[in-house]
């Protein structure tokens, strides 16, 4: 329960850094020229703190949530100290500050940027297919890499719902054996490790745990 909870803490403050109106960029730039200027740093209450950000990194480009997020990162950041007034009140110190909100944003834009990748490149793909492959064995390829080899009879039927060309009277050992043609080559392509269309080589890909190709084709011998 406490991990979960945990998780979910961390799940809004990456939306809470996310919101903010400065990019990644802007946070680290703002800590190296704190380091370089080597200031003094005095706790900051929340609304010096919004002052002293927008002094230093502008406005920004404002999102609708912009000051809640900034609040939710306060108050994940702020230690209690007691004023001249002797009340508790919540503050940050600058740097301190900006070093967190900046090594999350970097954490937050890497993994969108690795989602979004991932999106593009979801298995079925088109590792190890051969320019001169029939729409039949690249539709039975993007089988194989969501799947892996095998279940003959499943295939031969979702390849002719999908109606692909010469698709209607397959039979398992049709397919079975469309495979066992292909594989030496699907093989060979794979093994070469080119970049393909979307940027990535197998090696590469962002779906890669998850294309059965590679397991398909293990125990193959080269030709």
């Amino acid at each position: 329960a406490i991990e979960a909870r945990q998780k979910a803490v961390n799940l809004l403050l990456d939306a809470a850094i996310a919101s903010l109106p400065w990019p990644p960029s802007i946070l680290r730039s703002a800590v190296l020229n704190l380091a370089v200027a080597s200031e003094a740093a005095a706790p900051l209450s929340f609304e010096m703190l919004r002052e002293e950000l927008s002094r230093r990194l502008g406005a920004g480009t404002p999102q609708c949530h912009s000051e809640a997020g900034l609040r939710a990162v306060f108050d994940s950041e702020a230690s209690l100290s007691i004023d001249e007034a002797g009340e508790a009140v919540y503050r940050v110190v600058l740097p301190d500050f900006l070093v967190a909100c900046a090594e999350r944003a970097e954490r937050v834009a890497s993994e969108d940027q690795a989602a979004a990748a991932a999106a593009r490149c979801a298995a079925p793909c088109e590792g190890g297919g051969a320019p001169n492959m029939s729409d039949l064995e690249r539709a039975l390829l993007a089988l194989v890499a969501r799947d892996g080899a095998g279940r003959w009879e499943e295939k031969a039927s979702e390849l002719a719902s999908q109606g692909v060309v010469d698709s209607a009277a397959l039979r398992a050992e049709d397919v079975a054996e469309m495979w066992g043609r292909m594989a030496p080559e699907v093989k060979r392509i794979t093994d070469a490790d080119e970049k393909m269309s979307c940027g990535h080589s197998c090696s590469t890909c962002p779906t890669r745990h998850d294309c059965k190709v590679h397991d398909a084709i293990r125990d193959i011998e080269d030709l």
